[in-house]
């Protein structure tokens, strides 16, 4: 009964819609290196500044008379200032193409990535190129990056020829040094082990969030090495889970699930959360925010669907792709410890708009990337037309205050892809970075 009251009141939560585009402070988009690159990654270092990153695509180097050439895509790393100025970008050497970055108690930066395109050997290096780990001499040869949070790195490791099978592994940093790798799951499938999330608890605890033959679990991982037995949290297929604490031994999780194939969405997009009891227990009944019933060619809910972010007193903000009225909205708003919210929808008129990224600050202040335009993954062929195309973002600033009206950062027309977003711990100045299909990785601020 409780779960049919609060989705009654969700609905009526989600009746009062944002204002349309607003005037923004956003500066001119700034080409990061130039227009081969993506994968960007933006990370708020811990003493101010906002470190990112972005590789060279790999390819294929043609020569007259000769065979093609696989050529292993190269990162590329640098520092936007508290002030908002770009530094120059500095190589990563040895074919390190960065999948996430991570800051290190001694002060540095981790770019942690995979060689390729062959051995997908999982390394660490500096921001300025220094080498200082490779993972696959502890045992992970082979394998592809999850996350990297707070001292850990999550890595879906490949079993056996052409990755027929896989598991999820954590290897942590302690004292300056990397840890032996720890399995977190039983090797599965490649389809049936996906991806995962990590987040630091009180005394030092991390839990981990990730799907699993269609479901989504959750298990823990002690100072010492005890590991504990796997919660199922909810079903899942394809998510994109996020887990953050909620005080004390409390978790909480979220995630976006949907059918694809090939480009096709096969079921509708379901958004879900889940908040473990005071003793970090699930009951298995997560609560459904909302669903996006679009089926179809190019109609799957691109990026990462459901965010689940903090500030530094453990207040969490919780975004998400939803449906209204025949179009594609985001909705968004503070989560309480029971997993009670009353979110606001962020529309824009006579467009479809999907969630890019939420990042929050140290106080609070939250900025939103949204990707207006798109239709799921791709713009509409038809009706319904679409009055903005391009990359838009709304502001807070603080947890009780409400997202300004979205405003329009890329170039209009843009088609932006894999949107981040960062917030600086100095300046509190916002850092949005994405890939134009047109003119390659851009970069803009905001106060």
């Amino acid at each position: 009964m409780k779960r049919v009251t609060f989705a009654m009141g969700l609905v009526t939560a989600l009746s009062t819609a944002t204002p349309a585009l607003a005037a923004g402070p956003w500066s001119a988009p700034q080409p990061f290196t130039g227009a081969a690159l993506s994968g960007q990654q933006l990370l708020a270092l811990p003493g101010g500044g906002v470190a990112v990153s972005a590789n060279t695509g790999l390819g294929l180097l043609t020569h007259p008379g000769a065979n093609p050439t696989i050529v292993a895509p190269i990162g590329f790393t640098a520092v936007v200032s508290p002030a908002g100025v770009l530094g120059a970008p500095a190589a990563l050497g040895d074919g390190l193409a960065v999948n996430a970055l991570m800051p290190l108690a001694d002060g540095r930066t981790a770019a942690i990535g995979t060689i390729g395109p062959n051995n997908h050997l999982v390394s660490a290096a500096g921001a300025a190129g220094e080498r200082f780990a490779d993972l696959g001499a502890l045992g992970v040869a082979r394998g592809f990056v999850v996350a990297a949070r707070q001292g850990a790195v999550l890595v879906r490791r490949c079993l056996g020829r052409f990755c027929a099978r896989v598991d999820l592994v954590v290897v942590r940093r302690r004292g300056g040094r990397w840890a032996t790798p720890r399995a977190i799951t039983r090797p599965g499938t490649a389809t049936g082990v996906r991806s995962g999330d990590v987040a630091k608890l009180p005394g030092g605890e991390l839990a981990f969030a990730y799907e699993r033959e269609h479901a989504i679990y959750e298990r823990r991982l002690t100072p010492s090495g005890r590991l504990s037995p796997a919660q199922r949290v909810g079903a899942g297929v394809q998510s994109h889970p996020s887990i953050a604490p909620g005080g004390g031994h409390r978790v909480i999780v979220a995630w976006g699930w949907q059918r694809v194939s090939e480009g096709d969405a096969l079921s509708p997009f379901a958004a879900r959360v889940a908040c473990s009891s005071a003793i970090g227990h699930f009951g298995g009944h997560p609560r459904d925010l909302g669903s996006v019933p679009v089926t179809g060619t190019g109609r799957y809910v691109d990026g990462p669907g459901v965010v689940l972010r903090q500030d530094d007193a453990g207040r969490s903000t919780l975004a998400w792709t939803g449906y209204q009225d025949g179009r594609f909205v985001v909705r968004t708003g503070p989560l309480s410890r029971t997993c009670a919210i009353a979110p606001q929808t962020i529309a824009v008129p006579g467009a479809d708009v999907v969630l890019g990224d939420l990042a929050v600050g140290p106080s609070g202040r939250a900025t939103l990337a949204l990707v207006a335009g798109r239709r799921g993954a791709d713009a509409p062929n038809g009706a319904p037309a679409e009055s903005v195309f391009g990359l838009l973002a709304a502001q807070r600033a603080d947890p009780a205050a409400p997202f300004s009206g979205p405003a329009l950062v890329s170039a209009p027309g843009a088609f932006a892809v894999d949107p981040a977003v960062a917030i600086d711990r100095a300046s509190g100045r916002s850092v949005l970075a994405w890939r134009d299909v047109s003119t390659g990785v851009q970069l803009s601020t905001a106060p």
